[in-house]
């Protein structure tokens, strides 16, 4: 079952034509308000509904795209940009140390 679904996984990726990109901080602040936007839509799509049912399941579709909206807004971003600033102090070193940024580590 795991070895199946490995192969599976290898398989979609040799598929893949285009080279993978790291998401930079912008253009994920840019998804995060293109999200941001759905989320509005769904809101008020779902208080416009008259039938109680139908309103029911927009107000789920709502609760889970503001779900991934939070989760973009206060995890991701805050993270992404912390380890991009790392990035930038970590440089062409193969190691750096926080309290000093100047400072590497000895090796013996």
């Amino acid at each position: 079952m795991i070895e199946e679904t490995i192969e599976l996984d290898e398989k979609s990726l040799k598929e893949v034509k285009e080279p993978t990109q790291r998401v930079s901080a912008e253009r994920l602040e840019k998804f995060a308000e293109l999200v941001e936007q759905k989320v509005k839509e769904a809101e008020s799509d779902a208080e416009q509904e008259k039938n109680k049912e139908i309103k029911k399941e927009k107000k789920a579709a709502y609760r889970l795209k503001r779900k991934i909206y939070k989760k973009l807004k206060e995890d991701y971003s805050p993270r992404l940009k912390k380890y991009e600033a790392q990035m930038e102090i970590f440089g062409d070193r193969n190691s750096y140390s926080k309290t000093d940024h100047d400072a590497t580590f000895m090796r013996m």
